[in-house]
């Protein structure tokens, strides 16, 4: 039994570290910094799913790897070869899921959640990219929730995170509340007189 959750230790520690990379991208700014982060994070990952028994999110992680490592080395985002690349890195997801697919609701997340964040590459504003890829954690935090990832959970709500501070969520949403704040405000004035 000492073995065993030895073994789930390592397994979570693993994930832990490959979470932190691929989490920390979320706050960058710079794409090559971006993909750097995210293909050391998606190598770690990979490995950590596959040892939690979800083959399809260990390959999907390394189609993740390959499109970081493209846009990190080829220097292409949105360069002629990007579109097509896209599409190459969809249908093998396609055929990863056809070859790996269990029918379980993680391989549904799974590969909702891969298609969500291609279609967010696709798009060169940072403001779609963003809200697309906070979508797609989304529905990876369902899906670590469903193989039991707990620095999957972790993380993906520091991604999202990243991406709402990024996209300047929280400071709109501060704007909206400050009306509400002057007018308790005023009314605990009110009350104390």
């Amino acid at each position: 039994m000492e073995g065993l959750s030895l073994y789930f230790i390592g397994i979570q520690a693993l994930g832990l570290i490959g979470y932190l990379f691929y989490s920390i991208s979320s706050y960058s700014k710079n794409y090559n910094v971006i993909a750097r982060n995210e293909s050391i994070g998606c190598a770690m990952i990979s490995a950590h799913q596959l040892m939690l028994g979800s083959v399809i999110a260990s390959i999907i992680n390394i189609l993740y790897l390959i499109l970081a490592l493209l846009m990190r080395l080829g220097g292409f985002r949105h360069g002629p070869h990007y579109l097509p690349s896209l599409a190459i890195i969809f249908l093998a997801l396609i055929a990863a899921s056809f070859f790996s697919w269990t029918g379980a609701v993680s391989d549904y997340l799974a590969f909702m959640a891969t298609t969500v964040f291609i279609i967010s590459r696709a798009f060169k504003s940072d403001m779609v990219f963003r809200s697309l890829a906070i979508v797609s954690m989304m529905l990876w935090f369902g899906f670590n929730l469903s193989v039991g990832s707990v620095p999957g959970l972790i993380f993906n709500v520091i991604y999202i995170h990243g991406h709402a501070d990024k996209l300047g969520l929280y400071a709109a949403m501060l704007e909206k509340v400050q009306p509400l704040k002057e007018l308790f405000a005023k009314k605990e004035v009110i009350l104390k007189s």
